[in-house]
């Protein structure tokens, strides 16, 4: 499967929960991020020689990656945190209700914390989730530096954050059930919920609400435009229910 996949620009989002995977199969799952990674960096030196158009390499390729519902355990976590040590692309990754245990949680951290463009991991439902708390607070503002960081480049080259890329859980918000309730490219049923984690941002970034909101709908059409206003309306309408925090 990972030679199948290794050259595709087009996969961003590769789900592999209800599988019945265990840490045996960790190999495979290392070696798609590693041989994307691989093709970027090959892909990257062919378009400096030949191409003097600007082409933002991070825009293709695998982003997301759903590991949910397996039975993936600390020594999937060891292969994982070598592979992501290396990485500059991968976004998230969904690793609820495995077998992960507080040593698990120690080993992802200091790697999930200083990768350069991993906005969010979803840790719930494993063995050592109560009894990494800490662990847990040190990812969650290593990815809002990330946060930060990919806000600044759609202002500078217009690349979008996407909404299924942040867990609210991993913020925090462990009451934000906005990941599992709607498909995220569309937050307009649930906009209570999408005010809520873009606020959590704002207030922590120090990024002005309606700067982060376009950074993650994006401006480029008239019913984003259209939709981005409606959040904004929304997010005012329930600042005095305690919803959104008042500066």
């Amino acid at each position: 499967m990972a030679n199948g996949l290794k050259n595709a620009e087009c996969l961003e989002y590769l789900d592999l929960q209800y599988n019945g995977m265990e840490d045996r199969h960790g190999d495979t799952v290392c070696k798609i991020i590693k041989e994307q990674y691989a093709h970027k960096g090959a892909l990257r030196w062919r378009l400096g020689l030949r191409n003097g158009e600007y082409f933002n390499i991070s825009t293709i390729g695998l982003k997301s990656i759903n590991l949910s519902k397996n039975n993936f355990g600390d020594k999937f976590i060891s292969q994982l945190a070598e592979t992501l040590s290396t990485d500059e692309y991968v976004k998230c990754i969904a690793l609820k209700q495995n077998n992960i245990g507080p040593k698990g949680f120690k080993m992802i951290t200091n790697i999930a914390a200083d990768h350069r463009s991993l906005l969010s991991m979803d840790m719930r439902n494993n063995p050592g989730f109560e009894e990494s708390e800490d662990c847990n607070e040190i990812m969650k503002y290593g990815f809002l530096k990330n946060i930060r960081a990919a806000i600044r480049k759609y202002y500078n080259d217009g690349t979008r954050i996407k909404l299924e890329w942040i867990y609210p859980n991993a913020l925090g918000q462990y009451d934000n059930q906005l990941d599992e309730m709607q498909p995220a490219m569309d937050p307009q049923p649930n906009r209570e919920l999408f005010v809520k984690l873009i606020q959590e941002i704002s207030d922590n970034i120090e990024i002005p609400f309606n700067l982060v909101t376009k950074a993650i709908i994006g401006a480029k059409s008239e019913n984003q435009n259209k939709l981005r206003r409606k959040i904004i309306d929304v997010f005012d309408q329930v600042k005095s229910d305690g919803i959104a925090r008042s500066r």
